[in-house]
């Protein structure tokens, strides 16, 4: 089944899940625009603007698929957060900084996404509890066996 996702009730979701860079002319935009991630903004009538989705939207989403939660409520923003975080310490971050290093959610960024839905099931506390149970218990078993593995200090 194919990942649905809608932004459009975030507040401000114009602002909170793109990113732009305005360039001198069109087609340095325009050149951005080739990459991946990014296009040139159909609201700019200048045709200097270039813009992508956010980097923190875009893993909220797929982060949606193991939290078990189909959408960022006010209600319900602090169990997002505590679910994201317990899936980013059993296995890893969603995203990296320009040094490689882990970047973790924060709670203001999960509540920045209020209004975001997506069409992953909902999942029980007990069930997501004993998904990460099980996630830990595999991650202590490879650091085990890793250390294992290591050789001896002299």
């Amino acid at each position: 089944m194919a990942l649905n996702w809608n932004i459009g009730r975030i507040r401000d979701y114009a602002n909170v899940c793109f990113d732009r860079r305005v360039f001198d002319t069109p087609e340095e935009a325009e050149a951005l625009a080739r990459g991946a991630d990014w296009y040139t903004d159909p609201d700019d009538a200048s045709g200097r603007t270039a813009k992508r989705m956010s980097v923190t939207t875009d893993a909220l989403i797929w982060a949606s698929l193991l939290v078990g939660l189909p959408e960022i409520t006010e209600k319900n923003a602090e169990r997002w957060h505590r679910r994201v975080a317990a899936v980013e310490a059993t296995n890893t971050a969603y995203r990296r900084d320009g040094n490689g290093e882990p970047l973790y959610f924060s709670l203001d960024e999960v509540k920045a996404h209020v209004g975001l839905s997506t069409n992953v099931s909902r999942e029980t506390e007990a069930k997501f509890n004993a998904k990460i149970k099980r996630w830990a218990a595999e991650k202590a078993t490879r650091a085990a066996r890793a250390a294992a593995a290591a050789p001896a200090a002299p």
